[in-house]
Formats: C-alpha cells, structure tokens, sequence
C-alpha cells in the first residue's frame, strides 16, 4: 500500500520575527492591542468562573505546602479578570502548539504573560497573534461541558498531582525562566523528590522519583529545536566566514611549509584573535580549513554569503520592531492611567533574570 504523502510533508516553525512584525503595519497600535485582549476575553469568557475558582484553588494548595494559609484572599474584580485572560492565553498557546497557522507552519513557542515588547528571543507573544487567530482557540460547547463538571482536588495526592500537570505546562511555556517566574514548579518538584527519598515504600518511592524526573526532563533544553537567528544573535552577527575560510586556508599553506612556530602564531593571533595560543595550533594541524572556521565559530557552521545576507535583512528588521515598540511605550505613558492598565495589566507581569553570558565567550 503505498504511504500518504501527506504523513511526510514537512512542517516548519516560523521565525518569531515575521509574526512579530505586524507591529510595523499597525496603523493604531493601542487599538491593534485592544482588539487583541478583547479577543483574548472572549475566549475566557464561557469559562471565566471556572478558570478563577481554579486558579484560586491552584493559589490556595501552593500557599498550603508553603505553610502559608493565612495569606489566601478574595481576588479583586481586576485580579480574577487578569486570571481568566492569562487562562484564556493559555488555551491559545495549547491550541496553536497543534495546529498550522499556514500549510505546513506553525507558530513559535508563544508567550502568556508579560507585555509583547517583553518576549523571549525564540518565542512570540500571544498579542503578537490576529484577534482572528487568537478566536480560533475559543473552546467549544462540548469542552466546556467537558471542563465544567471538573472539580477541585479532594486530597493532597490529588492535589499534587494537579500541580504536577500545571507545572509541567508552565516549564513547557517558559524553559527554565518557569523555576524563577511560578513558585508552583519549584514546589511541586520539591514535594515529588521529598515524596521519592522519604515515601515510606519503594514503589512510592519510585512513583515520586518518576513524576520528579517528568518535571526535569521538561526543563532539559531540546537542542534539536534550537533556534539561532533571534534578536540576541542577529545583533550580533557571526564575522564574515568568507574571510575566515580564506585565513584558515593561509594558515594551512603556512604550517605546510614548516613555517617559524612563532610566525605562525603571529599570524594566527592577527586573523582569529589575540587570545589564539600554541594549544590552539596544534588543534588546528589536524582539522582542514572549514573545521578551523567551525573551531572559531564556537561550533557553529560557516556562514554562507546568502546566510549572512539573511541575518543582515532579520537584523534589520529586528530593530524596526524593537524601535517600534519603544515608540509605542513612550506614547502609551502619556495616555491616561486605565489606557496604560488595559494593555500592561492584560496578562500577568513577567519577571526574569537577565540571560547568562556564555561561559566560553572570550
């Protein structure tokens, strides 16, 4: 029988910055951003009850483990507003992560909180999507049903256990920032290697050990979906490999012709950097000239000069959209307070600490 063709079409991630650039087109941009969180809201809205009773309920348990009832409250009207479109964004998020926003791509990874000029570099944020598009999610009338008759955990297992699932999906959200922006990761992973050193059986042991190890796993970086050409890179383009390649093979005719070890790494600190050294050289002797670019390049591949020209035009638009949004902030801090709430109070703050420095950068 002869396969489907269409078990083997291959499906793409598109770059986050061509959907974040919609910014760019928008005539109204507080407009733009109006209609999005409108959207949002009516994907919240068959469900707005039920999303606030369990994310007070969510609140509640984590507080518990912390030891510290006392500080559980009534939301405000705005409060549980915030939480029902962060749940709503989240549905969003969960429904574009399955489906193709165009024949054979989908969206990147798609941020649900914080502002959408405060988005990680391989992400983009769910104001970024069309109020059009953000609807698409809008849950219906039989999951709603389905959601409805839910109910709240009855015990701490069942009550871990609904933590295990929340936490799982907020690592999935963020990667690492979840251990630093939700206190429900670290304590749910704290509590589920509590439960696998101190459970009074070893299947219990085991059984905590394994949900532990599923938040872990979560967290490991799928290296096989690494993104290179965001922001962060593109403002810091890779040197021109052309040039590279042409000293690396220099360096080649050099040391085989036996050349003085001192000229040779005179020469090589002038092409590559003054930090080359003797170790360097020698590593080099056995590698041809493109695995020496490679070498400089920290691992990466050689650019090509149609690859660079794409990191020029992405770098440019990069800052278009960042500019953009620099424009956009300053006249939104000249507009009246609940102008200025609308759009930075939609979605819960996102707070992040600043991203490492490669340990290996020179």
């Amino acid at each position: 029988m002869a396969t489907s063709a269409r078990k083997h079409r291959r499906i793409r991630v598109a770059s986050p910055l061509d959907i974040r650039k919609w910014i760019l087109d928008e005539e109204d941009v507080y407009e733009g951003l109006c209609r999005r969180i409108e959207a949002l809201e009516a994907v919240a809205e068959p469900l707005a009850k039920l999303f606030v009773r369990f994310g007070i309920a969510l609140g509640t348990t984590t507080l518990d483990m912390l030891g510290r009832t006392k500080e559980v409250r009534i939301l405000t009207e705005e409060e549980e507003g915030v939480l029902a479109r962060a749940s709503a964004a989240n549905l969003v998020a969960a429904y574009w992560r399955q489906h193709e926003y165009r024949r054979g791509v989908r969206f990147p990874p798609i941020m649900i909180a914080g502002a959408p000029w405060d988005t990680l570099p391989d992400h983009i944020h769910v104001l970024d999507l069309s109020p059009e598009e953000i609807l698409k999610a809008a849950p219906t009338k039989e999951i709603v049903a389905q959601l409805s008759r839910v109910r709240s955990p009855r015990d701490q297992s069942e009550s871990l256990h609904l933590l295990l699932g929340v936490a799982d999906g907020i690592i999935r959200q963020f990667g690492p920032w979840a251990l630093v922006m939700n206190p429900v990761v670290v304590i749910t992973l704290f509590h589920w290697l509590v439960l696998a050193k101190f459970a009074p059986t070893k299947a219990q042991a085991k059984y905590a050990a394994s949900c532990a190890d599923a938040l872990l796993d979560a967290l490991r970086p799928d290296l096989s979906r690494r993104v290179v050409r965001t922001p962060n890179h593109l403002a810091n383009a890779p040197e021109d490999s052309e040039e590279l390649l042409a000293n690396a093979r220099k360096l080649k005719v050099l040391q085989r012709q036996h050349a003085f070890p001192r000229a040779i790494l005179s020469k090589a600190k002038k092409w590559f950097g003054a930090r080359v050294d003797g170790r360097d050289l020698r590593r080099w002797g056995r590698m041809t000239a493109a695995q020496i670019v490679t070498d400089v390049l920290g691992g990466e591949k050689p650019k090509t000069k149609k690859t660079l020209r794409d990191y020029s035009r992405l770098a440019d638009r990069a800052g278009y959209i960042a500019e953009a949004w620099q424009t956009f902030r300053t006249d939104l801090e000249s507009r009246p307070p609940q102008d200025q709430r609308r759009i930075t109070g939609a979605l819960q703050p996102l707070v992040s600490p600043h991203n490492p420095r490669d340990p290996r950068s020179k």
